[in-house]
């Protein structure tokens, strides 16, 4: 599997891919959704469908991101912050 991290705000998504270390800012829409997925089909080619997108819940603002996963079949995981937050002070301990 190879997880991409996705932080959604309102205006934008903050993406980090480590296939080549990059962090990326884009608009939080359906078209800037799309450019984003075409860059990571070019970098992971046949590996694309074990592409795993990770974000945390933002409400609506999430939206559209979490459509366009269901309409090309990607998997992604919404984690709950609090989980998160959790699991990061166990595993620093």
């Amino acid at each position: 599997m190879y997880s991409i991290g996705l932080d959604v705000s309102k205006s934008t998504i903050n993406v980090y891919i480590p296939k080549t270390n990059l962090d990326l800012v884009i608009n939080n829409d359906l078209k800037s959704i799309k450019s984003l997925y075409s860059k990571i089909k070019k970098l992971y080619k046949k590996e694309i469908d074990k592409l795993v997108f990770i974000f945390e819940p933002t409400g609506n603002y999430s939206y559209a991101l979490k459509a366009f996963c269901s309409e090309k079949n990607i998997r992604s995981f919404i984690v709950n912050p609090k989980q998160n937050s959790n699991f990061t002070k166990a595993i620093k301990e």
